[in-house]
């Protein structure tokens, strides 16, 4: 799913940009509708990617309840605060007639933060298993948990520079010609 839906999506965005910057106008709605869009799609990825991490995690736990009340509040928890922020983000962002962002809700930084939470917590359950667990164990289970942990530490990390990315053009601190649109 993560593949194919991403795929979809960047197909779509990749029009509307280039559309975007042959400078043909578009309404407040269309702007919007797009926003909206990139919302939707970000979430869609970013959840395929919690769950297939978070499925280790619960593997790594023997499926216990308390790590899997642990994983869904969370995940509840971002997908929520994603849900909330977007609404304020995009009936709170103006757009140029082309689309470009011209000045930023600053509630973008929520959806950033529970990202960078959601995915922190998920590596250190994974590190605190790896490390607790008795290296008496089996070598297939020490491969897989160091395989689990290199994915989680790997996607974390790449997560977590993107969104800092983020942060930094729409702080305009790194200034691209289309900072304000790099958006989630």
């Amino acid at each position: 799913m993560t593949r194919y839906g991403g795929l979809a999506g960047q197909s779509f965005n990749i029009w509307f940009a280039f559309r975007m910057t042959s400078g043909v106008p578009n309404s407040p709605s269309a702007c919007r509708a797009w926003c909206l869009y990139q919302t939707v799609t970000i979430q869609c990825l970013l959840l395929s990617v919690e769950l297939l991490l978070m499925l280790r995690v619960y593997k790594m736990y023997n499926k216990g309840k308390s790590i899997f009340a642990l994983l869904f509040i969370f995940s509840g928890a971002q997908f929520a605060t994603m849900a909330a922020s977007a609404r304020l983000i995009i009936t709170g962002t103006r757009y140029s007639p082309t689309c470009v962002i011209i000045s930023l809700h600053h509630g973008r930084i929520y959806v950033g933060v529970s990202i960078i939470v959601t995915f922190m917590f998920i590596l250190v359950t994974m590190l605190w298993r790896f490390f607790r667990s008795t290296s008496s164990g089996s070598e297939a289970l020490r491969a897989w948990l160091r395989l689990a942990v290199r994915d989680g530490s790997c996607t974390t990390i790449t997560v977590i520079v993107i969104i800092i990315f983020m942060f930094l053009c729409n702080m305009r601190v790194i200034d691209t010609q289309m900072s304000g649109n790099i958006t989630f």
